[in-house]
């Protein structure tokens, strides 16, 4: 083929690269309008985790901001604490408490604790949807116009987050030692997860046994988006319908799981207004991206 071209002179070969060019230059713009940048699975070895920091623990908290995926790793660490009992004979007592606001209760004393935070924007959003402000319907299908005039996201913010609320309450749990786990890292980073959660523990789950590939995909297939979607439908419309067995609600996801889904939830003026709110502490968490016509 190249020297079919080459037979017709210099000017077919030049042609055929810039062709060429033209169609590598094409595919690689679509691949990147397409495909969304994936995060660092890395991102969740911290030196919390690395360091086994719970391999002591006898007693596990789990906590969370909504909608930040604390019952998807609750989910997950439950499958490791009972791995960990099989296998070892290890036994750790564990507690999921639904909301960050908790962590000050005698409950959760004497535990360890392992804590989920989200883009606090995105908490909202979530929380909003599903009908989280008192006295107002969910609103899984709202645009960002009907969340606004209804004013769904606004009290929303002020419910979760009056005088810093989950957000200083995050940065108390810290203070504590916890396990902080950060949606944006693990959405998509099930299976380190699992790893992680192993390691927290002061355990490498790869030597936990043979079957450890087979065991770690039932897990990962039993904690997926989908399977949880699949139970959240079962139980209904209703948030308040809830199975204890695997911690999932009814109308439990909103959004599907996505990342930075605020972006089509808050119209620019809700933005400007959460921005005023949060803005310290979304910036103390390096959540720093707004669209550029969001007023400062």
């Amino acid at each position: 083929m190249v020297m079919c071209w080459s037979r017709q002179g210099p000017r077919w070969r030049i042609i055929l690269v810039v062709l060429v060019w033209a169609v590598v230059a094409l595919a690689g713009d679509h691949s990147q309008s397409q495909e969304p940048e994936l995060p660092n699975c890395g991102e969740l070895i911290q030196p919390r985790s690395l360091h086994g920091m719970g391999r002591n623990c006898s007693k596990v908290v789990m906590l969370g901001m909504q909608g930040s995926g604390s019952t998807f790793v609750w989910q997950i660490l439950e499958a490791v604490v009972q791995r960990l009992d099989a296998v070892m004979g290890r036994k750790i007592d564990t507690l999921k408490v639904h909301f960050l606001n908790r962590v000050n209760d005698r409950s959760i004393d004497g535990r360890c604790i392992v804590s989920t935070y989200r883009d606090f924007r995105d908490v909202i959003c979530s929380h909003a949807r599903r009908g989280g402000s008192q006295g107002l319907p969910a609103c899984i299908g709202c645009d960002s116009t009907e969340l606004e005039q209804r004013e769904i996201l606004v009290r929303t913010l002020g419910r979760l987050f009056h005088k810093g609320g989950q957000a200083q309450q995050l940065m108390d749990v810290d203070g504590r030692g916890a396990l902080l786990l950060r949606y944006e890292h693990f959405v998509h980073c099930s299976d380190v997860l699992v790893d992680v959660l192993g390691y927290w523990l002061g355990v490498d789950l790869s030597e936990s046994g043979d079957d450890y590939p087979e065991w770690k995909d039932r897990v990962l297939q039993d904690s997926s988006i989908e399977k949880n979607l699949q139970r959240a439908e079962e139980l209904g419309h209703s948030f308040r319908k809830y199975d204890p067995q695997t911690g999932i609600h009814g109308r439990h996801i909103s959004n599907g799981g996505k990342v930075g889904g605020w972006r089509t939830c808050m119209t620019p003026a809700v933005q400007a207004h959460v921005r005023n709110q949060l803005g310290s502490y979304l910036d103390f968490f390096n959540y720093t991206d707004w669209d550029t016509d969001t007023p400062v």
